[in-house]
C-alpha cells in the first residue's frame, strides 16, 4: 500500500480511499482498519479516524458504493444521478472542507448524467441546492468577517484598516464586488437594490453600498439611488 504512519496522520481520508480503490473488491471495515494497523498505526487511532471517514466521506463520495451490509467498495463507475442527488441534498448545510469537495463532485455527476435531463425536476433541485449552499457559505463568511471587524474596531478603531481588511477578505473569497460607494452605474434590477424611487432599467444611478457576487449567484445586491 505504500503507507507510512506519518502519511496516515497527515491525511487519513486519502489513506482509506487508496485502500478501497486498490482492493478492487468489497471490503469490510475490519479489513480496512487491519490494512492500516499492519503498517504500524495504533488500532484505536485507525478506528477513530475510520468512524470520521464514514460520516464525512463514505456517505457522500460518488465512487464509494455500499454493495451489502457492512461492505465498502470503490468503483470507477460513479453512483447514479439519482443517488448523487440524494447524497447532495444531505450536504446542503455543510461547511466542512472535505464535504464541500464531495458536494461539488456530486453536482458534476448529476450534470454529466444526460443532456436530456436538462430542465427536469432533478435539475431544478440541483440548482436550488447549489443556490442554497452559496447562501450558506456567504453567511459563514459574513459571520467570520463580522468577528474580525469587531476585533479591529476594538483594537485600533482605524477605519482605513478596517476597510482594507474587508477588501482583502473579498478578494480572498473570490467574490466580485458590484460597484463602489459614489460610483455611477446603469440600473440593473438583477444587481441593484434601489433606495427611494425605482428608476427605469438602464437609467443612471449612484452606488451607495457595494454588492457582491460569487460565480453566477448575486449574494447581495448593490444599494443604489436614482440620479
Amino acid at each position: 500500500m505504500g503507507l507510512a504512519p506519518a502519511d496516515f496522520g497527515r491525511d487519513p481520508n486519502a489513506a482509506f480511499v487508496k485502500i478501497l480503490r486498490d482492493a478492487r473488491e468489497p471490503l469490510t471495515a475490519r479489513k480496512v482498519i487491519d490494512a492500516v494497523a499492519e503498517r504500524g498505526v495504533a488500532r484505536p487511532t485507525v478506528s477513530a479516524k475510520w468512524a470520521t471517514f464514514q460520516k464525512t466521506v463514505v456517505k457522500f463520495h460518488p465512487n464509494i458504493h455500499l454493495p451489502g451490509r457492512g461492505l465498502y467498495e470503490w468503483r470507477d463507475e460513479q453512483v447514479s444521478a439519482e443517488a448523487a442527488l440524494g447524497r447532495l441534498l444531505d450536504l446542503l448545510a455543510t461547511s466542512n472542507k472535505v464535504k464541500v469537495g464531495l458536494r461539488d463532485a456530486l453536482v458534476a455527476v448529476i450534470r454529466s448524467s444526460s443532456p436530456a435531463r436538462a430542465g427536469t425536476d432533478d435539475d431544478a433541485k440541483v440548482r436550488a441546492a447549489r443556490e442554497r449552499q452559496f447562501k450558506l457559505d456567504a453567511l459563514h463568511a459574513v459571520a467570520e468577517l463580522a468577528g474580525e471587524v469587531e476585533e479591529l474596531a476594538y483594537d485600533s478603531g482605524d477605519p482605513e484598516l478596517i476597510v482594507e481588511r474587508l477588501r482583502a477578505r473579498v478578494r480572498a473569497s473570490a467574490l466580485d464586488q458590484l460597484g463602489r460607494p459614489g460610483e455611477e452605474a446603469k440600473f440593473d434590477p438583477a444587481r441593484h437594490e434601489v433606495q427611494g424611487r425605482r428608476p427605469a432599467d438602464g437609467a443612471a444611478v449612484t452606488v451607495v453600498r457595494p454588492g457582491y457576487a460569487s460565480a453566477e449567484l448575486v449574494l447581495r445586491k448593490a444599494l443604489v439611488v436614482a440620479d
